[in-house]
Formats: C-alpha cells, sequence, structure tokens
C-alpha cells in the first residue's frame, strides 16, 4: 500500500509508513515528549517518575514488525514558498499486531467462557500509540488508525480464502492508557475493565483494556 499523506495549513505534511528500526532513536524521542507532557494530568508524578522509562523506549519487535507505523512530518516556515530549512521528524507512531501483548490470546476472555473458538482466535491489539504534543489535534492518531483499519481489513481479505464468512476483522482490543480512552472511544472501542500492567516488579501501570466489536463497521 502507498503511504497516507496529508498535510495542514501551517504548512506541514506528512506520511504514515512501516516503522524500522532506523528509527528507534526518533520513536524514544517522540515517545518520551508525548507521554511526559500528555500523561501527566492523569497519573501520579511519582508513577510516572519511574513507569516513563519503561514506556518510552521503542521495542525492537513494533519496529520491525511491519504493521507498527511511525508518521514523519515535512515543516517549513509558513513566510516561505522555498524547500530551504525543510525539516523532517516523526510526529506520532502506533499500530497494531495479530495478538495481545499478554499471554492471553484475548485479554478480555474471562477464565470461565467456554467459547473455544474465541479462545483459539488471536485477536488484534492496537499498540503504543503516541503523538507529540506540538502536533496534537490534527489528526495524526486518527491517520495512523486509518491506515491501522486498512491493512488489517486487507489482511483478513487475503487469508480468509474461499470461506468468506469473516468479512470484516474480528474483535480488536487496545490496553490503553486513561488518558487516550476517548480517543479509542472515538473509534468504537467500549472499557471493558481497569487494569494494572506490571512494567516491573516494583511499577504496575494503571491502564484500561478496551475492546472494539467485531460489528462495528466505520
Amino acid at each position: 500500500m502507498s503511504p497516507a499523506t496529508t498535510s495542514t495549513k501551517e504548512r506541514s505534511e506528512w506520511i504514515v509508513r512501516p516503522a524500522c528500526l532506523d528509527d528507534k532513536e526518533m520513536v524514544d524521542n517522540l515517545l518520551q515528549k508525548s507521554y511526559s507532557n500528555l500523561l501527566k494530568d492523569d497519573y501520579d508524578g511519582d508513577l510516572l517518575a519511574v513507569a516513563l522509562p519503561k514506556i518510552t523506549v521503542a521495542r525492537e519487535d513494533l519496529l520491525t514488525c511491519g504493521t507498527w507505523y511511525v508518521v514523519e512530518a515535512s515543516t517549513t516556515d509558513a513566510s516561505s514558498s522555498s524547500s530551504k530549512g525543510l525539516r523532517k521528524q516523526l510526529v506520532g507512531c502506533g499500530g497494531f499486531t495479530l495478538h495481545s501483548p499478554t499471554k492471553n490470546k484475548s485479554a478480555a476472555t474471562n477464565d470461565d467462557e467456554d467459547d473455544e473458538e474465541t479462545r483459539a482466535r488471536d485477536v488484534p491489539h492496537l499498540r503504543h500509540f503516541a503523538t507529540d504534543p506540538d502536533f496534537a489535534r490534527r489528526g495524526i492518531a486518527s491517520a495512523i488508525w486509518n491506515r491501522t483499519w486498512n491493512d488489517l481489513c486487507h489482511y483478513y481479505s487475503a487469508t480468509d480464502g474461499d470461506d468468506n464468512t469473516m468479512s470484516f476483522p474480528p474483535a480488536m482490543e487496545v490496553y490503553s492508557t486513561l488518558t487516550a480512552e476517548s480517543f479509542y472511544a472515538s473509534l468504537g472501542f467500549r472499557t471493558i475493565k481497569e487494569t494494572l500492567i506490571p512494567l516491573s516488579d516494583d511499577c504496575l501501570f494503571p491502564a484500561l483494556l478496551m475492546k472494539r466489536e467485531t460489528t462495528h463497521i466505520p
């Protein structure tokens, strides 16, 4: 698929493309800038002091999976019509994997659930979304979601074969920060439960498990 491209009146343009290992340093910087600014109103400062070094490091498995994306922006001075001083930076990241980051196939599956088909099926998860605070509310995260949805639909349409019983991807899940709940809700996700993500033996990070049902069509 070709990269998605968009722009703003501030004369910035961006593309959404799969991440790669060469992006690691810029992604680390993006995660640090995003989470340190955007999470501070919803999380205790002492908790963030411990958690941020753990959640602002780009994961190699995501950088190389092909379904986790970065948004690369090129910006120029609005008063200039030339390309002189063109600056490129990563202003967003996020994507999906075909499985939960937890050990369970579906993090929302109850222990007493006897639906073997649900247990056996991998549940796609949105992973590690972040936006540069300077580019907030410009559609960066929505652009990543659109790329995610399109690629996920393409994957399932290519792997369904002749069965064709699954017109859309199965239910999707995401471990959302408290801060991002409203964003994921706008995409059709509903909060299943509050949870604690063990970042280390001494750091449990409050999060929300959210789920988007198969029947929700954008």
